[in-house]
């Protein structure tokens, strides 16, 4: 799986400015876009930031800045085998953020 994200997120790259992690399953609520919307125009935007997280379910709507991709799929790349993709985002975010991961 995390082979697969890794691809999909190096392809996705340069589509988007931000990119969000959801399976084929997701129902999502209604206004759901809105709110994602609304809340990174005012609540993220323009801070230093490496993921949002929009459900508590593993990797499921984690929303990335889509410049952030590339490092991202190659770490996933790299430590595939090591640990599930979940686990993995956050070593990535502790490796890439002055913030520590609380």
């Amino acid at each position: 799986q995390n082979l697969d994200y890794a691809f999909l997120m190096w392809y996705a790259s340069g589509l988007a400015e931000y990119y969000m992690q959801l399976e084929d399953d997701v129902q999502v609520t209604p206004n759901f876009l809105p709110t994602v919307r609304r809340y990174m125009k005012e609540k993220v935007t323009g801070d230093a930031w490496v993921m949002a997280a929009f459900s508590k379910l593993g990797f499921i709507g984690k929303l990335f800045d889509a410049a952030r991709l590339p490092k991202l799929a190659e770490f996933l790349l790299i430590y595939h085998a090591e640990a599930p993709c979940d686990w993995l985002v956050w070593i990535f975010i502790d490796a890439v953020s002055t913030q520590p991961v609380t």
